[in-house]
């Protein structure tokens, strides 16, 4: 049975149209996501095939390697590696017990590989784009560039550069007499480009000494 994810692939979509993750990985992520909990969990001998439909947004999941069983000796628990013979004779002439066949995995029989395959997507695109904000900023380290005022507190500036990604201006990097409000435009200085961090992975400043010494030369 195909699951209808017409929400996962919106997301696939979006983070294609961003320019930071194109959308061959995004559905390598999910393949390699789906292969690694039904081999870790169920069957390592499984051979898989991911089918994505764009169109209809659907996502079926084909074992080629299911092991044919008499019918009395079928549970259905174990449908992601086994298939009862009567269900195998109306895939392939001739078919015998113990013979193995491709058939589709039934989804609605096992949830929680869904569940499971969420929680490791979710995160391996988490991690991607992390990977993909310091491909494509590590370069202006050192740049003077310009950014738009999201956010001010007390102890921090969200910024964004003009390609939408968020930059972060802690306290000891800004200089409080320049006068800062959502929504202006601003020179900044970047500081650190990072491969990991909580908050964003671009550090800018407007008041550190690096940036004065910039502004002089």
């Amino acid at each position: 049975m195909a699951i209808n994810t017409e929400m996962l692939f919106e997301a696939i979509q979006a983070l294609s149209k961003d320019n930071l993750v194109k959308l061959e990985e995004v559905k390598a992520i999910i393949e390699k996501s789906v292969f690694k909990i039904v081999h870790d969990k169920y069957d390592p001998d499984a051979e898989l095939e991911l089918i994505m439909n764009e169109e209809s947004k659907e996502f079926s999941l084909v074992n080629h390697n299911k092991l044919v069983v008499n019918d009395d000796e079928f549970e259905s628990k174990n449908g992601l590696v086994e298939i009862p013979l009567s269900r195998a004779k109306t895939l392939v002439d001739g078919v015998k017990a113990y013979d193995t066949v491709s058939d589709e995995i039934d989804f609605k029989a096992h949830p929680e590989i869904i569940q499971n395959v969420r929680q490791l997507i979710t995160q391996a695109i988490k991690e991607r784009k992390k990977e993909a904000v310091f491909e494509k900023h590590q370069s202006l380290q050192g740049e003077m560039i310009k950014a738009t005022v999201l956010s001010v507190t007390r102890t921090y500036v969200i910024l964004a550069l003009d390609d939408g990604t968020t930059a972060f201006m802690p306290e000891k990097l800004r200089n409080k007499k320049i006068h800062l409000a959502n929504g202006q435009r601003t020179d900044v200085y970047v500081e650190e480009v990072l491969r990991e961090s909580k908050d964003s992975q671009i550090v800018v400043s407007n008041g550190s000494p690096t940036l004065v010494k910039r502004v002089l030369e």
